[in-house]
């Protein structure tokens, strides 16, 4: 009887690993099987020896039909997928610009010699098709900074962590500091002690602090974050007009502010102790919200973008530590608002424009990165250097005006949501 129902057995794993069925007539068939055996042969077994090999049957029959079971429910199930990265777009101030075609990004830039100077009026940058990727949810699990007048994103060197200074709108908080844990945002300070911000925020190292300029037109205050509360420092005089771009210039060992405002543009340095003005011949003037970084490689300090009641810009200029010179490469992003950063760990001068596309500056020209997956450009947008990570951070407004943000890593080509 034992050979004829494993044989028996045998057949129905068979066909049930084939069909993937559920074995209904197994059972039946076993039962029926015993009872033949019983009935054509003498039992050499006793009452309990024929109960255990009743009952060893009843389990072999329930472990194939679980078996069965199992099978079928991985074989018709498809494996769940990793959601989606978040992707999320402010709607253009601007409007979408006109396609033309793209370059391929330099591996190699290499410094050359400076145009002369020309007007604003000259330029004529190409633009890029407007990047419109699909909304979908994107929930970090804690309250996340707002993005609202008076931000700035910059990063405190020997903390090794980005911060954030911003008007936190939600719940009425009003002034608050943020810093980033390497996973998320963590409120440190709020109140009257943190700063009302404009334009971009950068690191100082010759005094240790990460600098921001006051908020508000004619705004002479300066503070700088030195770990653990923000402190008053030398005030610019006659204060600020218009749009504040911060860089620090490494190889003049000396902050570098520009003031772009609709009545001109003024520039100013700062070596830890005093501003000096520095009167130039031309300079990019009403320029709101363009990209503002120092580029190591030549030692010049580059200006892209912006724009100025509701015209947007597609200029080019660059800080040679003396003049400002407007540039006309072969090659340029979308007019509009952009920022920019230099990656020193891949030395690329990087910049994500208004329409969501990114690019990087080399030899004098602007070239198309191509990634999978491109933030969309949001309100109050900063992006800086992030040493800990070796690569770049953004934040940025999410998706309604002062209404949270969203946060971005780019390291190693390929860009990645934080929150």
């Amino acid at each position: 009887m034992k050979t004829d129902v494993e044989t028996l057995l045998r057949g129905h794993m068979v066909a049930e690993t084939q069909r993937i069925e559920p074995p209904a007539g197994l059972e039946q068939d076993v039962m029926a099987a015993i009872e033949s055996a019983a009935s054509g042969r003498p039992q050499p077994h006793g009452i309990v020896q024929q109960l255990a090999w009743s009952a060893a049957i009843v389990a072999l029959v329930v472990g194939v039909a679980g078996s069965a079971a199992w099978l079928r429910f991985h074989k018709s199930t498809p494996p769940v997928g990793r959601p989606p990265v978040a992707l999320t777009v402010t709607p253009s101030a601007f409007g979408a610009p006109s396609p033309e075609a793209t370059v391929a990004a330099s591996a190699s830039p290499a410094p050359t010699s400076s145009p002369s100077a020309t007007s604003r009026a000259s330029a004529t940058p190409s633009v890029e098709p407007s990047v419109s990727p699909t909304a979908t949810p994107f929930n970090p699990g804690y309250t996340v900074p707002d993005a609202a007048a008076g931000s700035a994103i910059g990063y405190y060197a020997p903390g090794g962590y980005p911060i954030l200074a911003n008007q936190q709108v939600t719940g009425g908080q009003g002034f608050t500091t943020w810093t980033w844990n390497g996973s998320r945002w963590i409120e440190v300070l709020r109140g009257s002690g943190s700063p009302y911000v404009s334009g971009t925020m950068v690191y100082d190292p010759a005094i240790g602090m990460t600098v921001v300029i006051g908020g508000t037109s004619g705004s002479t205050g300066v503070s700088g974050w030195n770990g653990s509360a923000w402190v008053a420092l030398a005030a610019l005089p006659g204060g600020i007009q218009g749009q504040p771009y911060l860089a620090f210039d490494q190889g003049r060992n000396q902050l570098l502010l520009l003031d772009s405002s609709a009545a001109g543009a003024t520039t100013w340095t700062f070596d830890g102790k005093a501003w000096k003005k520095i009167n130039t011949a031309a300079a990019p003037q009403e320029d709101w919200g363009g990209g503002f970084a120092y580029d190591p490689r030549n030692g010049t300090t580059i200006l892209f973008g912006g724009g100025y009641m509701g015209s947007p810009y597609g200029a080019t200029w660059e800080w040679n530590g003396n003049t400002w010179t407007q540039l006309h490469p072969a090659s340029s992003p979308p007019a509009g608002f952009a920022v920019m950063a230099f990656d020193a760990a891949t030395q690329q001068m990087i910049l994500l424009a208004e329409n969501g596309t990114a690019w990087t500056w080399a030899n004098r020209n602007w070239s198309r990165l191509a990634s999978a997956v491109t933030p969309p450009f949001g309100a109050y947008a900063g992006l800086v250097y992030d040493a800990s990570i070796q690569g770049l951070f953004l934040w940025e407004g999410g998706t309604g005006y002062e209404q949270g943000s969203q946060t971005w890593t780019y390291a190693g080509g390929v860009w990645v949501r934080r929150s």
